[in-house]
């Protein structure tokens, strides 16, 4: 599969939203951006390819796509900036290339330490995180082994959980889309 960079004019066959130059410069300033800079250049553009895709899978951004052949889920018209103004589709916001480079940066480092670029470890094999018992008084809550669970008695045990979209990444996005998985918030009616 080639490297095809999004312009932000609806690029058909567009697989990352940024370019290699751009993610170099992204990182180079990023206190733990030195792996970054020290990889080939196909490890970085199937990075930032990942990057990409996973974050056109894990977030539904505000306004629409400005073609239905485009390749990723920007360019779009009808976003708008913090400020509320209505932005641009050309060029490519900035705040989808600086997700991109750093979502890139991470993912990669994971799999440098052995793990999933795209999983949590939830998603690896167990059922991480799913209630088994839940207990009203003296309020006791029991999660599937691998999760984290304080007993009455005060002992608590934990294994890792990664979410796929680190809060750093969701930070750069949050005013132009909503999380699919994760990050949101509810009210709360009593």
């Amino acid at each position: 599969m080639p490297f095809v960079v999004e312009t932000g004019f609806g690029v058909e066959s567009a697989n990352s939203y940024c370019t290699v130059e751009f993610a170099d410069a992204f990182n180079q300033m990023q206190v733990d951006g030195q792996n970054w800079i020290d990889l080939d250049l196909i490890d970085k553009q199937i990075r930032l390819i990942t990057a990409s895709q996973t974050l056109d899978n894990s977030f539904d951004f505000h306004g629409r796509r400005i073609s239905r052949f485009q390749g990723l889920e920007f360019p779009r018209w009808g976003v708008k900036d913090r400020d509320g103004f209505v932005m641009p589709t050309a060029p490519l916001p900035n705040f989808i290339k600086c997700a991109t480079a750093e979502l890139a940066r991470i993912l990669g480092e994971r799999v440098d330490a052995g793990g999933s670029a795209t999983g949590s470890s939830a998603d690896q094999g167990s059922s991480a995180g799913t209630v088994e018992k839940i207990q009203v008084g003296p309020i006791a809550l029991t999660l599937s082994s691998g999760s984290s669970t304080t007993s009455s008695s005060g002992t608590t045990t934990s294994s890792a959980s990664v979410p796929v979209i680190p809060r750093s990444v969701v930070a750069w996005l949050l005013d132009y889309g909503i999380p699919r998985f994760g990050y949101g918030s509810a009210r709360l009616i009593r």
